[in-house]
């Protein structure tokens, strides 16, 4: 049996995307997922609230769980066997992604060459694909094969958003505001989307909301581009429902999922998941998305809202 270890330390879009991509990547060798998201960026101090506590496959079952795995290899291991691991020097036991960062054998195109078949896939018997490995958003068709599981959706289900809009299948869009540590003075830094200049930042976002939308449900981890936005709309002469969420907001300009998972406790990390996947959520099932064009978050909620409506094949070679 070979496996297709998922690690990452990065933001949950990432993440999302490469648990696609992977299923990709294993219908076309055969490997079984193993979906480790233990790491103290996603779970705080509380391992067991990793990628299964909040969801599950459906229709995909060459899947298990990391417990169930780190278990078997273990065992496999006392017994006297050896299992080759790429990239070698990979600590499987670790909660953290481990050296792959330092790795520039791992920064390649391979894995996209692997599932068009262009090259043999890796002889190991464990590969590890972590958030730094080259992958095709074409992968997100996979989404179908990851469900919210009934805890998160009871969570979402309770909220008066999804009381009051959703489950009456009322049209609405959501704006996403993308600060935290976008919210950069430096426009040569990678993460730069011009958001710390708040009233352009904002006003740019404002300007692309259609008029035919009655409710707007606004998004964001930074409480200056709330509020800036809110005034934008008051000071206008639409005739719109705004909605908000209660979401955990930040003041400063470092990102609150990577900056303070290891601060919070147990529950205010669950909390801040559970936020940031209902807002994901939100985004999958508004009419229209509405985001800078530069997070990555919005950007892959988009692209599954997409995938989601797509009626056929014509309409998924659209997207």
């Amino acid at each position: 049996m070979k496996f297709v270890l998922v690690k990452s330390n990065l933001g949950f879009a990432d993440r999302f995307q490469l648990v696609c991509f992977v299923i990709h990547y294993s219908k076309k060798t055969g490997r079984t997922v193993v979906v480790d998201w233990t790491d103290d960026v996603w779970c705080g101090q509380e391992t067991s609230k990793d990628f299964f506590h909040y969801f599950n496959f459906v229709n995909f079952e060459n899947v298990t769980s990391p417990k169930q795995f780190k278990s078997w290899y273990i065992d496999y291991i006392k017994e006297g066997n050896k299992l080759s691991i790429f990239p070698k020097k990979f600590n499987i036991l670790a909660r953290s992604y481990g050296n792959a960062d330092n790795d520039p054998n791992i920064k390649n195109n391979k894995f996209l060459e692997i599932c068009d078949k262009q090259v043999e896939d890796y002889s190991e018997d464990v590969v590890v694909v972590y958030g730094g490995d080259n992958r095709s958003n074409s992968c997100l068709v996979h989404v179908r094969h990851i469900n919210f599981n009934n805890y998160v959706m009871s969570f979402i289900e309770k909220g008066s958003f999804f009381v009051n809009i959703i489950d009456k299948k009322i049209p609405y869009c959501t704006v996403h505001l993308r600060g935290g540590d976008r919210m950069s003075f430096d426009p040569s830094n990678v993460l730069y989307n011009n958001s710390v200049n708040v009233e352009e930042y904002v006003g740019d976002i404002y300007k692309r909301i259609p008029d035919k939308f009655e409710n707007i449900l606004v998004l964001t981890d930074t409480q200056i581009l709330l509020d800036t936005f809110l005034k934008m709309i008051n000071e206008s002469n639409k005739k719109v429902n705004v909605y908000q969420t209660n979401n955990i907001k930040i003041t400063s300009t470092k990102d609150f999922h990577l900056t303070t998972g290891l601060h919070l406790t147990s529950d205010n990390k669950e909390l801040k998941n559970l936020e940031l996947i209902r807002d994901f959520y939100y985004m999958i099932k508004a009419n229209e998305v509405i985001y800078d064009k530069i997070s990555y978050f919005s950007s892959v909620a988009r692209r599954v809202n997409l995938i989601l409506k797509a009626k056929n094949l014509e309409d998924l070679l659209k997207i």
